[in-house]
């Protein structure tokens, strides 16, 4: 069986989960959005608090992580 995943970025207020939505929809593929996080913090021990914090907030830089700075 294959496998489809789709992705789509979206700034706040554009609709893009109304179109992920109705895409999902259309193409009979299951629609995730905040329910990842709940799934990813069960299957790897993580608070979900703590993923919550960081979900969806810019960090500029994969070398960058609030409070430490690799150089």
């Amino acid at each position: 069986m294959r496998k489809q995943t789709i992705v789509i970025d979206r700034e706040y207020g554009s609709g893009g989960r109304e179109v992920a939505w109705i895409l999902s929809e259309k193409l009979g593929i299951r629609f995730y959005d905040g329910e990842l996080l709940s799934l990813a913090s069960e299957k790897y021990g993580i608070d979900l608090g703590a993923m919550k914090d960081f979900d969806e907030k810019r960090v500029g830089s994969l070398l960058y992580f609030p409070g430490t700075m690799c150089r």
